[in-house]
């Protein structure tokens, strides 16, 4: 499977790249606090070890067979409106903050995960909600951390 090869190579060169990235943002001194490096290194082990079990097994069902295409044209499509979704979430995050851009965001990613066949909007607001509410106790409660509020709305 020439594709999971491929994006097993990815995946795994993002890791490493995530993993140098992580290793210049420089340590906090409180001692109390994992610091700025605990999220990017895991993520980024994670992507490598992912990668590089995909670029392992690719190979492992080689047949004969002509090989389907990795994506097809509406594939991409989707693909393209996905990267245009999660670069508004970050430009609406940072106008009108967490409260605001989060809700729309995710029931404009379940939009596009479920498709127009399978789509039904009042699972839509469910999961939007669901995720708001998780990212929300995670990211206070857990984490201890503050969450943007948007300049349009006072913040910063």
């Amino acid at each position: 499977m020439r594709q999971n090869t491929i994006l097993g190579s990815v995946i795994g060169a993002l890791g490493i790249v995530g993993i140098l990235l992580t290793s210049q943002v420089p340590s906090t001194t409180f001692t109390d606090d994992p610091g700025p490096h605990v999220f990017p290194y895991f993520a980024s082990s994670i992507l490598l070890i992912c990668g590089l079990g995909m670029l392992f097994t690719g190979n492992k069902n080689k047949s004969d067979q002509q090989e389907d295409p990795f994506l097809d044209r509406q594939g991409w499509i989707r693909v393209g409106i996905m990267l245009a979704v999660f670069s508004l979430y970050a430009l609406a995050l940072w106008l009108v903050g967490f409260h605001i851009a989060t809700p729309i965001a995710g029931l404009a990613f379940y939009a596009l995960i479920a498709g127009k066949e399978k789509r039904n909007w009042l699972y839509g607001i469910i999961f939007a909600l669901l995720a708001y509410a998780c990212l929300y106790v995670l990211f206070i409660s857990v984490l201890n951390s503050f969450l943007p509020e948007g300049i349009l709305l006072g913040g910063y």
